[in-house]
């Protein structure tokens, strides 16, 4: 005789046989829940986009993000494919998403100036909201990565906000990676708002932004704190960075901005006396060593240490500019 042995019902047991078969245990980091995949297609490049869709496959996309930010939870992912045209706030109170372009590099791309769906590119609508950036973050953790964004008139790609509720906000924590921030007019590409702690903003492309790439605005809530500029470069920007920061990282960036001017490449005391203990390191600046000052856009804060290189063959940059 057979017999047959049944697990009694438990939650505990339960919970970890669906983790296991959502794939946990599978992951590089087997202990970080697994969230959802969903799809958006801007362009509706697939002929089948549309926001009734269950969003879960390309065979079943979105056609904007606002159904996207309407649906997600706590760690889910959205792909992005093609063009959408939207001002958006992220949803309060729903952490460590990811929002990734579909395409290899972020890009419009076009055939004849048609859209073709590759890439994945983010602009304002039609009729704009003025001064509106194109996507803030109020939530902890986000990623955004591999897009392209043309800000609006006035405004930024991308802002991190903190304040306070209700509901409270708080966009720490962000990661803004292999992005392509472009064009616009007097327009910037990522604000801190209020503050910003532990961001990281890696090996993206700040190209003719006549604004500000990075700026800061606001320190009553937190002067940004610990945030990590790294890998980036920075090409015919009004200004590169603009930021009050203590404890920053601003690694391994390049400058190729306007050469003895005035104008903003590394501010990190945009309020006078907030702002230090800042690492300033391996850095591309092109401008001469005689012109690395602090008349010259190169506003270090207390306590900074700066090693950086200038254009001359022998500009190896070893003090703090004055």
């Amino acid at each position: 005789m057979t017999v047959e042995y049944r697990r009694p019902y438990n939650a505990l047991w339960d919970g970890i046989h669906k983790f296991h078969n959502a794939g946990g245990f599978l992951t590089a980091n087997p202990l970080r829940p697994v969230g959802r995949s969903f799809y958006v297609d801007g362009s509706n490049t697939t002929g089948l986009a549309a926001d009734g869709n269950t969003g879960r496959s390309w065979d079943q996309p979105w056609l904007t993000m606002a159904q996207a930010f309407a649906t997600i939870d706590n760690f889910d992912k959205i792909y992005l494919m093609g063009v959408v045209k939207e001002q958006l706030v992220a949803p309060a109170g729903v952490y460590d998403i990811q929002v990734v372009g579909a395409g290899n590099r972020p890009r419009q791309a076009t055939d004849g100036g048609v859209a073709t769906g590759g890439g994945a590119h983010w602009a304002p609508p039609a009729s704009p909201t003025a001064a509106t950036v194109l996507l803030k973050l109020i939530a902890q953790g986000w990623s955004i990565e591999n897009i392209q964004f043309l800000p609006h008139t006035s405004s930024s790609c991308i802002t991190i906000e903190r304040a306070a509720g209700p509901p409270e906000r708080d966009g720490s924590h962000t990661i803004a990676r292999g992005c392509r921030f472009v064009g616009g007019t007097t327009a910037n590409g990522i604000l801190l708002l209020n503050g910003g702690y532990n961001c990281l903003i890696e090996d993206n492309e700040f190209e003719s932004l006549t604004g500000t790439a990075i700026l800061s605005s606001g320190t009553g809530i937190q002067v940004p704190l610990n945030n990590k500029i790294m890998y980036n470069r920075f090409t015919g920007c009004t200004n590169a960075i603009a930021i009050s920061s203590t404890e920053g990282r601003i690694i391994g960036n390049i400058f190729r901005q306007a050469a003895d001017d005035t104008n903003f490449k590394v501010n990190l005391v945009s309020v006078s006396g907030q702002g230090s203990l800042n690492m300033v390191l391996n850095n591309y600046f092109s401008d001469v060593v005689a012109n690395i000052t602090i008349a010259k856009g190169y506003k270090p804060g207390t306590g900074d240490v700066w090693r950086n290189f200038g254009t001359g063959a022998a500009d190896a940059i070893i003090a703090v500019p004055s």
